[in-house]
């Protein structure tokens, strides 16, 4: 046996049983809905916000409509008349899939969104336990890293975002990286798990392939050349399988960046504040760390990754540890995004500056959402000095609850509107629901209109996105117009056969709603030459 095969076989993991991974997978769906709750417990009850939460189940509805009904799930039924106007979302394939069962056992949409939620962020933790037990922790460090991670900051500043809960794949990703180097990992299985990050998240797909080229030196020394060119190329497979699939979506068809300016920067505070809804220290974070900044790991982890770099000959030997060491020091710089903010003082241009103009990375609007992967290595690092203590991992656990809960999560009840019913039992070539939101000052409106659409899925010139279409903005100004000239024009260009005018009541109106102080009428056209 050469002396390659020889230090692979000695830095193998030994693998995980059945029972374990059962034992994990429960305790991350606890946790999970703990740091959700109620949401898993009365899912139907409501949504989180009324803007990408609506959105989102929308989209997922919308993937299994078409799926039922042989449609193009790449062509959802908004934004009529834009010739521009698919791929402006993240596709949510995977989240889809994973809601048909409760939809299949009765659930609304919104209830099988909720149930996806809470499963999503618990596969996350699932993700991180496999990767901790391959990457040489025990058990009981792999414990700590899987309910740090669930009970980590950045979820709670992501409650809305359904596909920020998902990057249980890119763990299970990294992980299958050292099996293959280890002569032990299918390559296609990475290749899959490439291809399911892509489908669930956009943004953790991107920052996943920053992650597996980081590790090629480390495949290179622990699994030769072969385990070098192996993992190579079945990563090289699953991103130009997914570049396919973004492709079909539409996703290149209008390739627009951010200017780095228009990017947002993380102060750098935000990687030592605690979350602000958390109880127990939500007071102790800086005025100066605002919006979706939340890069802290948590007391537990924070003492156990501080032990690791002052007693480093008592923790237990960590697999791949310095790349891990420089992943987190490399994803930590992109959090920061292109400007070096410190406690609200702008300092200097940041690294990410350097990367902003590069395709992929120019449509990052928000890049401390590489946050995750940073947090993943601190995580594994501060697991290190878990080994062989259940007790300190179950405190560390309890700790990591404790200091993030917010509380009951507030679930706001949502109805489609009546007319959606109405248009349900009726079969309209396509309509347009006035007025229409001209751009995305106040989302919330036209994403309670893509929710009650989950009923009928009628093509509508209506629509959301991350981003709008280039005449969107235009459209809608004259459609809210009507009645006018130019409004009927585009009402016959694009073959609008029913109005469904909000706030106000035309005479023609047939039939005429009121929902609670706001009036809400249909008027039926027909089109004309």
């Amino acid at each position: 046996m050469s002396p390659v095969r020889t230090d692979r076989k000695r830095k193998a993991s030994a693998g995980v049983r059945a029972w374990e991974a059962s034992v994990a997978a429960l305790t991350c769906l606890v946790l999970a809905a703990a740091v959700t709750w109620p949401m898993l417990l009365r899912p139907g009850s409501g949504a989180h916000d009324r803007t990408d939460t609506l959105f989102n189940t929308w989209l997922m509805e919308w993937n299994i409509h078409a799926a039922a009904t042989l449609s193009n799930p790449f062509h959802p039924p908004v934004f009529l008349g834009q010739p521009d106007a698919n791929g402006r979302s993240d596709l949510l394939l995977a989240q889809s899939a994973a809601a048909v069962p409760a939809r299949l056992a009765g659930a609304q949409p919104l209830a099988a969104h909720n149930i996806v939620f809470v499963i999503s962020l618990a596969f996350a933790g699932f993700g991180l336990f496999m990767l901790a037990r391959e990457a040489g922790l025990d058990r009981w460090g792999a414990f700590f890293a899987l309910s740090a991670v669930i009970c980590a900051p950045f979820f709670q500043s992501h409650l809305w975002h359904i596909q920020l809960m998902s990057p249980g794949f890119a763990f299970l990703a990294m992980r299958q990286a050292m099996r293959i180097s280890a002569g032990t990992g299918a390559g296609w299985v990475l290749a899959l798990l490439v291809v399911m990050q892509c489908c669930a998240s956009l943004y953790y797909w991107l920052f996943l392939g920053v992650a597996l080229v980081l590790s090629l030196p480390w495949t290179a020394v622990s699994g030769g050349p072969k385990g070098l060119v192996r993992t190579a190329l079945w990563t090289g497979a699953g991103y130009a399988a997914s570049a396919l699939i973004l492709l079909l979506a539409g996703h290149f068809s209008h390739s627009s960046g951010w200017s780095p300016d228009s990017m947002a920067s993380t102060d750098l505070s935000a990687f030592v504040s605690p979350w602000e809804s958390s109880r127990l220290l939500g007071w102790a974070r800086p005025s100066t760390t605002l919006g979706e900044a939340a890069l802290w790991p948590g007391i537990a982890a924070a003492l156990g990754a501080l032990l690791v770099v002052f007693r480093r000959k008592d923790a237990a030997p960590l697999r791949w540890g310095w790349y891990f060491a420089v992943s987190a020091v490399v994803f930590a710089a992109f959090c920061l995004g292109p400007t070096l903010v410190v406690f609200g003082r702008q300092i200097s241009p940041a690294p990410w500056r350097l990367l902003a103009g590069l395709p992929g990375f120019s449509s990052i609007r928000l890049p401390a959402r590489a946050g995750v992967f940073f947090l993943a290595s601190v995580l594994l690092a501060a697991g290190r000095m878990v080994r062989g203590r259940p007790l300190i991992a179950a405190l560390g656990a309890a700790m990591s609850l404790a200091e993030v809960w917010p509380g009951p999560m507030e679930l706001e009840p949502v109805e489609p509107r009546r007319f959606h019913s109405w248009l349900a039992s009726r079969d309209f070539e396509a309509i347009a629901i006035l007025p229409m939101g001209a751009s995305l000052d106040r989302p919330e409106h036209e994403c309670t209109n893509l929710y009650g659409s989950t009923l009928h899925f009628t093509p509508m010139v209506n629509g959301y996105g991350t981003t709008l279409p280039e005449g969107y903005g235009r459209t809608a100004e004259i459609l809210n117009s009507w009645p006018s000239p130019g409004a009927d024009s585009v009402i016959r260009e694009l073959g609008i056969e029913c109005l469904i005018c909000m706030d106000r009541m035309p005479p023609d109106a047939d039939p005429v709603w009121t929902d609670g102080p706001r009036p809400t009428a249909a008027v039926i056209l027909v089109p004309t030459e």
